[in-house]
């Protein structure tokens, strides 16, 4: 099974390992080559890619990898979407999981697990190209034998968004912002940390939204230090980018400090006590050429070209120190890491071809 177009969009995979464990300089990075896995010819037989096989998410539960995946004509929304869940255990041989086919589009497959089951949650879209429509969460649990019937998460009101979820002290958060305005400049957009005890029933941290920003603030990563502070990095679709932060016990009032920078498609991991952020890096640099300029700003970012990198994350100085670029082009990031060993990562990401030449955004998205 091939891409139909020079420019499809795949999945890539790559060990990370980090010499001696630290991560602070690009010396003490190694990594395997950017693999394809999708689309590829050893993929099971229900599973049909299509010129976009991009948003996506990797999980080890019980000794398998399972990843989601969409697969869509192109970036954009298209009620010929789907999304696959298939499982391995190295990443050679696969087996089919699941297929969600709901006439719209599906987008952010996030799983999470406890010792019985595996749950897995996304969010469903609208039909049109260049709208983004966010119609309900939805989640489905398999528990060893089979996958439950989807169902609507209807505790998480209708236009919201899920981005990241983490387990803590024996509870689940979920990252999630108000996608309904997302693109539009009169309207806030609220920015809000969910809490379930089961994985099933979601109630929102507080009455109020951890932000509301005028200005479309969007996924937001984040991880938790020793003392039980909450460290995040929230996108700006106008803008560039927050670095959040919460003091243990204390997650509903968030402090941020502002970046001209934009990170798209943020993922946070900790390692020997350090935050790391993967996400989208601008080559050109800052987001915003033209101050106030919000519209014409984000279209002069999509014409910009992309790369998937690594960044330390300061959290004295509240700034974010790039470390690595993992060579990817075009349409690329919405990055999963698994971590494998004390010092190894399983990195998952997906990219326009990487030996065709660098692309911009737009022309990959297309």
């Amino acid at each position: 099974m091939k891409p139909s177009k020079i420019l499809s969009i795949s999945l890539q995979i790559l060990l990370i390992v980090l010499l001696g464990g630290q991560l602070w300089a690009q010396s003490s990075i190694l990594h395997t080559d950017l693999q394809q896995i999708i689309p590829s010819d050893n993929l099971p037989k229900e599973v049909q890619t299509q010129n976009a096989n991009n948003n996506l998410d990797v999980y080890l539960w019980k000794g398998r990898y399972y990843v989601a995946f969409r697969t869509a004509p192109s970036h954009f929304a298209s009620a010929k979407t789907k999304m696959y869940i298939i499982s391995t255990t190295d990443f050679e041989e696969w087996a089919f999981e699941l297929e969600i086919a709901l006439g719209s589009d599906v987008r952010e497959p996030r799983f999470y697990a406890d010792e019985q089951q595996l749950f897995f949650m996304f969010f469903k879209g609208g039909k049109k190209r260049f709208r983004f429509e966010p119609q309900g969460v939805f989640q489905t649990i398999f528990d060893e034998k089979e996958w439950a019937p989807i169902k609507e998460i209807t505790a998480i009101p209708l236009g919201y968004v899920p981005w990241r979820i983490k387990a803590y002290k024996g509870k689940y958060y979920l990252s999630s912002y108000e996608g309904i305005n997302e693109y539009k400049l009169k309207e806030a957009c609220a920015l809000r940390l969910f809490v379930s005890d089961n994985g099933i029933d979601w109630l929102p941290i507080s009455e109020q939204p951890q932000l509301d920003h005028p200005r479309a603030i969007a996924e937001m990563a984040f991880d938790v230090d020793s003392k039980g502070d909450l460290w995040g990095i929230a996108r700006l679709e106008f803008d560039g980018a927050y670095m959040m932060h919460a003091a243990a016990g204390q997650w509903e009032k968030m402090e941020y400090w502002y970046s001209e920078y934009k990170f798209d498609s943020p993922y946070i991991f900790k390692h020997q006590g350090d935050f790391y952020l993967i996400s989208r890096r601008n080559l050109s640099g800052k987001f915003a050429r033209k101050p106030q300029r919000y519209k014409n700003n984000l279209i002069d970012y999509s014409f910009r070209k992309k790369t998937t990198a690594l960044f330390r994350i300061d959290t004295s100085n509240h700034s974010l120190i790039h470390l690595h670029d993992f060579g990817t082009t075009g349409d690329c990031a919405f990055p999963s890491v698994q971590k494998t060993g004390e010092n190894e990562y399983l990195l998952l990401d997906y990219s326009c071809a990487i030996d065709k030449g660098k692309k911009n955004w737009i022309r990959g998205q297309l």
